[in-house]
């Protein structure tokens, strides 16, 4: 008789426990709501600075070109991307102050100066938030929450002629960017390896110093 009375007790703490878990995994979810285009949108337009670790390809008739590269950014146009890997390319810095863009190369410990590029302006992701507009651009979204956005560029360049961004409304964090041309072929892509959205960026990480090396100007640099 007792053994029937246990057995009972533990049928009924165990169904209490699995309604529990069901409780609480229900509350999870119901916490993790997924943003409509309005609610990515506002989320985006809030992004005063970001601190990334990408993955860009560049895509060319002949070849493909891949750089890991740290990339800060802030809302302003400042901006800081430095290539990790190829082990070639380390070190070198691509740098802006707002106005000026300068590029650092650790092998030659000099600085030269840089044009601020169509396509190096498509590297981030406020290129693609600025032109972004609702209803201009095309939005879908999937049962996950993952949200795919196109925005057309004003670039003045068929290399850049739209963006398309995917973002993970989850974790609230970009996936991917591609940079497509007026064909519609994928000029660039970029794969978010890391996202930290609104970090406290040091003002001198893009102050500009150092001796230049004069009458070097390069307009469209193999890498970032």
């Amino acid at each position: 008789m007792a053994g029937k009375k246990w057995k009972k007790l533990l049928k009924i703490c165990l169904v209490g426990c699995i309604v529990e878990m069901v409780a609480l995994s229900g509350c999870g979810a119901a916490g993790q709501e997924i943003m409509d285009e309005e609610g990515i949108r506002s989320y985006l337009d809030s992004l005063e600075s970001y601190e990334a670790q990408i993955s860009v390809t560049f895509y060319s008739n002949k070849n493909e070109n891949t750089y890991l590269v740290r990339q800060q950014a802030q809302k302003d146009g400042k901006y800081r991307m430095e290539i990790l890997e190829p082990a070639e390319f380390s070190g070198v810095t691509t740098l802006s102050d707002g106005q000026s863009v300068m590029q650092t190369d650790p092998s030659i410990r000099g600085m030269v100066k840089a044009k601020n590029t169509p396509i190096r302006a498509t590297l981030l992701l406020h290129t693609f938030i600025k032109n972004y507009t609702p209803g201009d651009g095309t939005f879908s979204q999937d049962e996950e929450g993952t949200a795919v956005m196109k925005a057309a560029y004003s670039s003045g360049t068929d290399k850049a002629a739209s963006g398309v961004l995917r973002f993970n409304t989850a974790t609230r964090q970009p996936e991917s960017l591609e940079i497509l041309d007026r064909a519609g072929n994928v000029s660039l892509r970029i794969l978010y390896r890391s996202f930290e959205a609104n970090k406290e960026l040091a003002p001198e990480l893009f102050e500009i110093g150092g001796e230049e090396e004069s009458g070097t100007e390069q307009s469209q640099p193999a890498n970032p």
